[in-house]
Parts: structure tokens; C-alpha cells; sequence
């Protein structure tokens, strides 16, 4: 759905994304979010978690990146930018440290980490050589990164069989084991799966590009010779 939304959003802005698709954007993410808020439940038929539509708000908190903001941020003192990435930090922190499965999620609550993970990106747009984001970038955070879509994806199967074996019973060495396989199979995927086919995707685009250079190359050529042969021919007029 949201490929066609982003799709159908270009095209009515004349090929572009102008002020129209961000605020269509906001605004469908304010939908999202005060159903997400009306719709959350606590037992285990809370369909704000589990239904797309209802978590969509997060993913676009995500990509509207303001430019604005950013621009102000790099003009302002470093200490804003800093100030903004430190904060974005503390709430995705608070987040993981302080909720836990008594309290009704996503609800209000998940505002928190999305705002939080929104400062980053932002304080990090404006000054790259911040000093949170030069923590993110260090060799261990980045590993993580570039595990962490497929440790997010794996996680879940592997959590829930495990829980299911034992009935549910709460057990939180069996949790942290399932978690290090999740992201043992998250390295497996990420060498196996991930970076093959993102390979094959630049040689692929290096061909397309050959070709169409090769393409171009050939066209002027044949121009070139085209008009070296009606040269010769009004030459060979005018001697006549």
C-alpha cells in the first residue's frame, strides 16, 4: 500500500514531491496515530500492535525528515543539535528500560522512542560529527545496524516457538538464548541473502549503465559518420 500511496502522491505533484505529498503524508499519520491511541488494547487481541495501518505513523515520523529543521540546526549553535541527539537517546532508553508488558503499547507511549529516534536523525543530518552520532557510528553499533532488520525479523518466530515449547513459561535465559540465535541467523541472512543480492543489484546497475552508454557511444557514432558521408556528398556537389 504505501509504494502505490508514495506512487500516486508523485504523480499528482507533476513528478515531484512538493509540499502537497508532505502534508498528505502528515496527515495520514495523524490518522494512524489517534486510531492507534483509540484502538489500543491490553489483552491479547490488541489490533493497534499487530494491524499495519495502525503502525504506519511510526514508519512515516521516519521518512519526513524536515529540511527545514535540519538546516536550522546546522546554522544553530553545535549545543542544539547536540541538545536534540542526547534527548532522542535518553527516550528511546527510557523506552526500553522502563516499559514493559503491564502497560497498554503502542497507545501514547510508543511517541516516545519515534520522537526519540526522529531527534537522531535529525540532530545527525544537521551536524554528522555530533557526538551521539559519533557513538551510532562505531564498529559495533554499525554491525548492529546492519543486522538489526533481519535480527527484527527472525526474532519473533524464534521467541514465539521457544515460549510455545514450554507452554508459555516465563523463562529469561531461554529469552536472552533465543535472542543470540535470532541474531546468529540475522548474520547468516545478512551474508548470505542480503549482501549477494545487493551485489548483484550494482553489477546490475553497472550493466544497464554500460549498456547505456554503449548505446549512446553507438548513436554518436553513427551521427558523426552520417554527417561525415553529407559532407562528402556536398563537397563532391560543389566540385560538380
Amino acid at each position: 500500500v504505501a509504494p502505490a500511496l508514495l506512487m500516486v502522491m508523485f504523480w499528482a505533484g507533476k513528478r515531484r514531491f512538493g509540499q502537497g505529498a508532505f502534508w498528505v503524508a502528515a496527515l495520514l499519520a495523524v490518522i494512524s496515530l489517534v486510531g492507534a491511541i483509540a484502538l489500543t488494547r491490553t489483552d491479547g487481541r490488541n489490533a493497534a500492535f499487530y494491524l499495519p495501518h495502525l503502525r504506519a505513523w511510526e514508519f512515516i515520523a521516519g521518512g519526513l525528515t524536515l529540511h527545514r529543521v535540519i538546516d536550522t540546526l546546522g546554522r544553530t549553535p553545535r549545543i542544539f543539535a547536540e541538545l536534540a541527539g542526547a534527548v532522542g537517546i535518553a527516550l528511546i532508553v527510557y523506552a526500553v528500560t522502563q516499559f514493559d508488558d503491564s502497560m497498554a503499547f503502542p497507545s501514547w507511549r510508543a511517541i516516545l522512542p519515534v520522537a526519540g529516534a526522529v531527534l537522531v536523525l535529525h540532530a545527525g543530518l544537521a551536524r554528522p560529527d555530533g557526538a551521539v552520532i559519533r557513538l551510532l557510528a562505531t564498529r559495533p553499533m554499525v554491525w548492529i545496524g546492519l543486522i538489526s532488520y533481519g535480527w527484527y525479523l527472525w526474532h519473533w518466530p524464534v521467541l514465539s516457538y521457544l515460549r510455545i515449547a514450554q507452554a508459555g513459561a516465563p523463562s529469561l535465559g531461554r529469552d536472552i538464548a533465543g535472542a543470540l540465535l535470532s541474531a546468529a541467523l540475522a548474520v547468516a541472512t545478512y551474508r548470505l541473502v542480503e549482501t549477494p543480492v545487493r551485489r548483484w543489484r550494482l553489477r546490475r546497475r553497472g550493466t544497464l549503465r554500460s549498456g547505456r552508454i554503449f548505446a549512446l557511444g553507438w548513436a554518436l557514432r553513427c551521427r558523426i559518420k552520417h554527417r561525415h558521408i553529407l559532407s562528402i556528398q556536398f563537397k563532391s556537389a560543389s566540385l560538380e
